[in-house]
């Protein structure tokens, strides 16, 4: 289990790439788990035939 201090400290990360102007184009984006974090990459739907739901690639794993 991650500490709450450093989850805390990479949603605040996390957020921080995420420049508001752009966030309507990309998001980052933290899951949290009992085993660790999930650092996500998330776009909106870039073509009507796959859905309004925004892809999520992982990029990183901690813990």
């Amino acid at each position: 289990m991650i500490p709450e201090l450093d989850v805390n400290r990479v949603r605040k990360w996390a957020h921080e790439k995420t420049p508001s102007e752009y966030r309507d184009e990309m998001r980052v984006e933290v899951d949290e788990t009992p085993r660790g974090l999930t650092v996500f990459d998330c776009r909106p739907p870039w073509n009507d035939l796959i859905g309004p739901e925004w892809s999520r690639t992982p990029i990183a794993r901690l813990g």
